[in-house]
């Protein structure tokens, strides 16, 4: 529900946040600024194109691509933002690359008996100091407890691996280098790329499959195939969204990666004609977290 109120302006700019004291979504002052409250996001950002926006969900773009045959599990995906993909196959224990229609590409890297992936994520340049900043496919590994590292061009395996990340189910790189894992149990892991090392930080989720970040926050999927969203100090930011928009089943043994514009989605629960489902990425503005001091909420002025 919205309001207009005389005041609660001030003066501000777009983006400015304040407490108020008020119980409404959103308020708009008589000389025409709007408020949106802490815990509410607006996917509006037509009406509201100064606020500053953000990744928020991703809805089904009711289309699918067929891996018909590929091999058995699809369990990780990667993609390289220009165009081409990765599926790691769990039972068939190799990664097959793909171009924007999934079409496969006759690229097939090996990943040796019993290397059942689990994740996949591709880095351009490798910050381990002993990859000399070729690109590499981060391969999460449940049979080791780690993730190791492939040339993603001639698929050869790079010297040293991460251990101790449990049964883990999905891996992902940020921008400052830090690697991040998930286990079966939830457990989220953190080490240094540059040389596989502990970062320390480890915090319990709501996460038993893939993981990925954006704009600075980790996103983890539950065997329900919701995503939800987390600080990378651990806070459960209470912010979630469905990635099982044909009710395919549960499951853990999944593959995520995101594009400037889509989110594309693929686990064992789908039939492997539907093998790949591709989402649109929404942004919105505000926070979605409720914050507030001495009972007065957060607003954001997004007009």
């Amino acid at each position: 529900m919205a309001i207009t109120l005389g005041g609660a302006g001030g003066g501000s700019e777009v983006n400015d946040q304040k407490f108020i004291n008020s119980a409404e979504s959103s308020i708009t002052t008589a000389s025409g600024e709007t408020w949106l409250q802490a815990g509410t996001l607006s996917t509006d950002t037509t009406t509201y194109p100064d606020a500053t926006s953000s990744f928020s969900s991703a809805t089904y773009a009711n289309t699918s691509y067929d891996i018909t045959g590929q091999g058995s599990i699809p369990a990780g995906m990667a993609n390289d933002g220009a165009g081409n993909f990765w599926i790691c196959y769990r039972n068939s224990s190799y990664i097959r690359k793909y171009n924007s229609s999934f079409v496969y590409q006759n690229v097939q890297i090996d990943l040796g008996s019993g290397n059942d992936c689990e994740g996949l994520f591709y880095v351009a340049s490798s910050a381990n100091t002993s990859d000399g900043g070729v690109a590499v496919l981060y391969v999460a590994l449940p049979n080791i407890g780690g993730v190791k590292r492939y040339n993603a061009s001639t698929g050869a395996v790079m010297s040293g691996y991460i251990t101790g990340a449990g049964t883990v189910k999905g891996v992902t790189v940020d921008s400052d280098n830090i690697v991040w894992t998930i286990a079966s149990n939830g457990n989220v892991n953190k080490y240094n790329a540059s040389d596989n090392s502990s970062a320390g930080g480890a915090f319990g989720s709501a996460g038993t499959g893939g993981i990925f970040e954006r704009e600075g926050f980790l996103w983890v999927i539950s065997s329900s195939h919701v995503a939800h969203k987390y600080s990378k100090a651990g806070s459960n930011l209470s912010q979630s969204f469905s990635l099982n928009p044909t009710s395919a089943g549960t499951g853990d043994q999944t593959g995520v990666t995101l594009t400037d514009t889509n989110l594309y989605y693929t686990g064992s629960h789908l039939a492997a004609s539907v093998g790949v489902e591709k989402f649109n990425i929404v942004n919105a503005v505000g926070l979605g977290t409720s914050l507030d001091e001495a009972g007065s909420p957060l607003y954001t002025r997004i007009k």
